[in-house]
């Protein structure tokens, strides 16, 4: 397909400031996408923080809690060996106490293993994450690729520019 139409200086010109715009406005995009993931990695990382103070503050708190209640069977066994001859009766509660002590081992436990898994959880949400960034390093060579080609075309145009000026002049 041909055009009596013939191409100017000033709309090759306007053809690299449309160019010029595309890319800015590109880069300006990735520019705030790369923003929006910052922000999303310090939100991650206050959830966390607020998620790890509270899990420890409530660890700390049951143990000082267990650390009590040892203290108060500590006591419980003195007054067995001062009452070594009510030991039979009281024997009973003891061991009735244990069970209780060990129902409270288990539900650590159990708390344990549930924060094994919320940092299970974790991990594949930073995997996940990482996944992202790899797409991004992808997206960004493609990017960079791309611009080197546009300069290329671009010093080409400059040099035919050039040569069209020389040969006016």
């Amino acid at each position: 397909m041909s055009s009596n139409r013939t191409v100017t200086d000033e709309d090759i010109l306007n053809g690299f400031a449309s160019l010029h715009q595309a890319i800015a406005t590109s880069l300006d995009a990735v520019q705030q996408r790369f923003a929006v993931i910052d922000r999303r990695f310090d939100e991650l990382a206050d959830t966390m923080n607020r998620r790890f103070d509270a899990v420890y503050e409530e660890m700390d708190r049951r143990f000082k809690a267990i650390d009590v209640r040892f203290e108060t069977i500590d006591r419980r066994f003195e007054a067995i060996d001062q009452r070594f001859a009510a030991v039979d009766r009281r024997f009973e509660t003891i061991e009735q106490r244990f069970r209780a002590i060990d129902l409270h081992f288990e539900a650590i436990d159990r708390r344990f293993e549930t924060i094994e898994q919320r940092f299970q959880a974790i991990d594949l949400r930073f995997e996940a994450i990482d996944r992202r960034f790899d797409d991004v390093e992808r997206h960004l060579t493609k990017v960079h690729e791309e611009i080197s080609f546009v300069r290329s075309g671009i010093s080409r145009i400059d040099e035919r520019v050039s040569k069209l000026e020389a040969e006016r002049a």
